[in-house]
């Protein structure tokens, strides 16, 4: 089961969310987490542990990845790069998500601010038109720009976990969300492969 743990002077300490058999999904507990508490960073793959005569002792990590701020970023602009072409059909004139996502990837502090207002306006228009998936799409290039804003990588990972899930749930609107899942999971395995 894949689940997140929190880090604290080198130490992964144990935490009561549940695990999930798809990694996208453990991110929904890093959504829920307090983003200045520090070490929210620790992906694992947890199994049940076993105990004298065979008694269920818990669980036990298998194998745990961190995640860096850079990782952070770079997991929720691709998230965000997922669902772009839905902003794209609903204003295709509308240059404000796709230059938020390129102002995260660039993480020039400079134009974060305003790439970040931007893409709140954007996500506002396309609400108040009706069409969930585009503002799904620009919150998600929102997420990505804070994730590049963050303080360090607990805040980056904790904007890059609403990203991901915007996109995904943007995805469903626009009938290709097993698709944006899929690619999602694809690219957090590849990741822990690189780690």
């Amino acid at each position: 089961m894949w689940k997140f743990f929190r880090e604290e002077n080198g130490t992964i300490l144990p935490n009561d969310n549940e695990g999930t058999e798809l990694m996208s999904d453990a991110f929904i507990w890093v959504k829920r987490q307090n983003p200045d508490v520090p070490g929210m960073t620790v992906l694992a793959w947890t199994a049940p542990a076993k105990g004298l005569f065979g008694r269920s002792r818990g669980e036990s990590i298998v194998r745990s990845w961190r995640f860096t701020k850079a990782e952070a970023i770079a997991l929720a602009v691709f998230a965000a790069q997922q669902l772009h072409p839905a902003y794209e059909r609903f204003a295709p004139n509308d240059d404000r998500v796709i230059r938020a996502i390129a102002a995260a990837s660039d993480g020039a502090e400079s134009a974060l601010e305003m790439a970040s207002n931007s893409a709140a306006l954007a996500a506002s228009d396309a609400r108040a038109s009706g069409d969930e998936a585009a503002a799904f799409a620009a919150e998600s290039a929102r997420a990505a720009v804070l994730a590049a804003w963050g303080a360090d990588a607990g805040k980056a990972l904790h904007a890059a976990a609403y990203g991901l899930l915007y996109s995904i749930q943007g995805a469903y609107k626009v009938g290709i969300g097993d698709e944006v899942t899929f690619n999602i999971n694809k690219w957090i395995d590849m990741w822990k492969d690189r780690a």
